[in-house]
This record gives C-alpha cells, sequence and structure tokens, in this order.
C-alpha cells in the first residue's frame, strides 16, 4: 500500500504511463455512508474523462462487471473504494490486488483481489489493474459522509480528470 499525499497527480501519472484505454470501477455501497464513496466519484467522473475511459458502477459487486471490463481491453482498470487501512480519515492509498486481504478494504463478496486476478486473466495480463481507496470513518446504514472523506473525494477525482487527460 503506498499513500498518495501531496504528490498525487504526480504518482497517477507515472502509474498510468502507456494508458491507452482505462476502466474505472467505482465500488461501494451507498447506503452505508462513506462505503459509497467509490460510486460518489465514479458518478463524478462520468462526462468529465476523455473518451478513451469507461466508468462503471459496480456496486457492491465488482466480479459481475468482469466480462463488461475485460471487452473494453483496456491498459488499466482502476478500482476506486473506501478504505480501512488504520490511516485518518481522508487518507488516499493506492493498494496492489496482491496486497488486499480480507477485510483490508469494504467488504463485497468476492475479495477485490479476485476480481483484479480474474480481469488480469480474461484480458491476456497485459492490464495494470490497481485500487484507489480512501480511509472512511463512518459505514453504517444512513451515515453522512465526513467532510475529510468527501474532501479527498473531490481531490482524486480532480486530479483523476487532470491526469487522465494529460495521459
Amino acid at each position: 500500500m503506498k499513500v498518495l499525499g501531496e504528490k498525487l497527480e504526480e504518482a497517477l501519472s507515472a502509474r498510468l504511463v502507456g494508458r491507452r484505454d482505462a476502466v474505472i470501477c467505482g465500488v461501494g455501497n451507498d447506503l452505508r455512508g462513506e462505503d459509497g464513496i467509490g460510486l460518489i466519484i465514479a458518478k463524478w467522473l462520468e462526462g468529465s474523462v476523455p473518451d478513451d475511459v469507461s466508468v462503471l458502477d459496480c456496486g457492491e459487486v465488482p466480479e459481475n462487471f468482469i466480462g463488461q471490463v475485460a471487452a473494453h481491453k483496456p491498459t488499466h482498470v482502476i478500482i476506486i473504494d473506501a478504505a480501512r487501512v488504520g490511516r485518518p480519515a481522508g487518507t488516499i492509498v493506492l493498494v496492489e490486488p496482491e496486497d488486499i486481504y480480507p477485510n483490508t478494504l469494504s467488504a463485497h463478496r468476492l475479495p477485490l483481489s479476485f476480481f483484479a486476478s480474474v480481469v488480469s486473466r480474461r484480458i491476456g495480463g497485459s492490464v495494470d489493474v490497481f485500487t484507489l481507496g480512501i480511509q472512511i470513518e463512518r459505514a453504517d446504514f444512513g451515515d453522512d459522509l465526513s467532510e475529510e472523506v468527501m474532501t479527498a473525494a473531490r481531490r482524486l477525482c480532480d486530479a483523476l480528470v487532470t491526469v487522465l487527460s494529460e495521459t
């Protein structure tokens, strides 16, 4: 796991070198407060990213979208999700698929590492799959979003739009 602090855009630019088509998968449950932050960012990104970037609202079951993701034959798949990594609320982290353990990121039916593995196999292994997570503090039904998480979400969204438009 890598904390993406002040150099967020720089880190994203480095990770997206050679990007052609990309797919962004917003993941989470919008009924559980900040657990839905990946879905909120996906909504914000729709219509704001270049045409060669597809944005999907995958809800709680990103594995249901494996075929759709693979059909794009992307060079990069970016999963955006709530994170529980023991950092202050609003911390943005980049998590590699092999570093995702059960309960590291918000709960889904299958671990996001499984999703990343299957997508890589379906596309032929030439895809860079990674997760951008935002540390949350509230994930109970009906919870509001904290200012820290909303600020981080806006920052991540702006950085993605900027970097994806430049790569």
